[in-house]
């Protein structure tokens, strides 16, 4: 009898242990559900995507006939059927949800909304339409509380420089370019790296995972020296060239570990590597130049590049999904693309609904932009802003400078 109680404990673990084998092992799921909430009954499709060992959950949630997505990157340890409560808004002819996961109100997204069936972030719908802000009001009584809903700090000064470093995210490194060098801001520190010897104020450097690269610019009309500088951290180092490169340069792109400047004046292209401080040169008139559009190497007329910058990464005109969006910009994740419109419209478009684009926010006028793991950072005149959906949409950083020069302004690193 004992052997028989063992025994069938012993089976009864094999398969336990199984099936946690399976789920850790699994790359993910689709199920498609039915949810009620408040005697309204939604249809869903949850899709589970595992990159990096990381969860990532897509939504479709379908409300009569508008159809809002969603995204989660909470590790709900590969659960399925992670909504547990949805919470509905209507004005007029929009709709607004915001899905409640597992519970956990602590789970905090930006509410989504669909108005005359095209989607749109309620940061963005509740600027054009006040009568949205009866659901901010909702919500916050049931606790749930977007950052951007929060009085923010009053902005202090570092030298010049505004910030709110207490809304800065975790993780979040800013370097902004400061005359003649960087300013780097965290939520916990802040810390000033200079690199040269004059101000510049044009050509600028180039982030590297978190490195920041930016050639030995001095008063002669060539550089000896590449700088090379972490940003999470104090100091700077310096890779010597076996022979000077024109101030006339700029920088084509990152490739995995490499970085791409091309010599205007000597008609010259280098790869750099930080981490042997190897310099090589890989174009000049006798072979010509190499260029990288996103996937694979090719030969191009080095006189292309005095022309006009020619800056490596793919061409999304010709992308089929994305081709068809009248866009100024495009950023590219996994499985997303972020652009920004002629009208300085951004939205995100998901690689699984190309025909369903989400408009996040828009600004009169952007210089620049910068993105990291879903954190999009906009330079509007003198300000950066950041959107992201677990905090909305928050001026961050005011700097009279970038008015006048916001071309590599600044630059943007996530610490994972």
């Amino acid at each position: 009898m004992k052997r028989i109680i063992s025994f069938t404990l012993f089976i009864g673990l094999l398969i336990l242990l199984f099936q946690f084998v399976m789920i850790y092992l699994s790359q993910g799921h689709e199920i498609t559900y039915s949810f009620q909430s408040e005697d309204y009954t939604y249809d869903i499709t949850e899709t589970l995507l595992v990159e990096n060992r990381k969860p990532i959950y897509q939504l479709a949630v379908k409300s009569g006939d508008n159809v809002f997505l969603f995204e989660n990157h909470t590790d709900y340890n590969k659960q399925k059927k992670v909504i547990s409560d949805i919470k509905r808004f209507t004005s007029g002819n929009i709709e607004c949800l915001y899905p409640v996961y597992k519970g956990e109100i602590e789970d905090v997204h930006d509410p989504m909304c669909v108005m005359n069936h095209k989607q749109y972030s309620y940061t963005y719908l509740s600027n054009q339409n006040s009568s949205l802000l009866a659901f901010k009001d909702q919500l916050m009584k049931e606790g749930i509380t977007l950052s951007s809903w929060k009085k923010l700090d009053e902005m202090s000064d570092y030298n010049g420089i505004a910030l709110r470093q207490a809304s800065i995210p975790d993780n979040i490194f800013l370097a902004v370019w400061r005359y003649r060098g960087i300013v780097t801001f965290s939520k916990e520190d802040t810390h000033n790296t200079s690199l040269l010897s004059s101000d510049q104020y044009s050509s600028r450097g180039v982030l590297q995972d978190r490195y920041y690269v930016v050639p030995e610019y001095t008063q002669n009309s060539e550089f000896n020296n590449i700088l090379v500088t972490d940003i999470t951290l104090f100091g700077s180092r310096d890779i010597k060239l076996s022979k000077p490169i024109s101030k006339d340069c700029y920088f084509n792109g990152v490739v995995g570990d490499n970085i791409y400047l091309f010599d205007r004046t000597n008609l010259k292209q280098y790869e750099i590597n930080i981490y042997n401080n190897n310099v090589r040169e890989i174009g000049n008139k006798e072979i010509n130049a190499q260029y990288y559009d996103g996937t694979s190497w090719s030969d191009r007329n080095i006189y292309d590049f005095t022309k006009s910058k020619v800056l490596f990464g793919k061409d999304y005109h010709k992308v089929e999904g994305i081709s068809t969006y009248d866009f100024k910009e495009v950023f590219e994740t996994e499985n997303s693309y972020y652009f920004l419109d002629k009208e300085n419209r951004f939205y995100r478009l998901y690689k699984s609904h190309l025909d369903n684009p989400v408009l996040l926010t828009s600004f009169n006028s952007v210089s620049e932009i910068r993105m990291d793991q879903d954190f999009a950072f906009f330079l509007v005149d003198d300000t950066i802003y950041y959107y992201h959906e677990a905090y909305g949409l928050i001026p961050i950083i005011s700097y009279n400078e970038f008015r006048y020069n916001p071309t590599d302004a600044f630059e943007v690193y996530y610490k994972q």
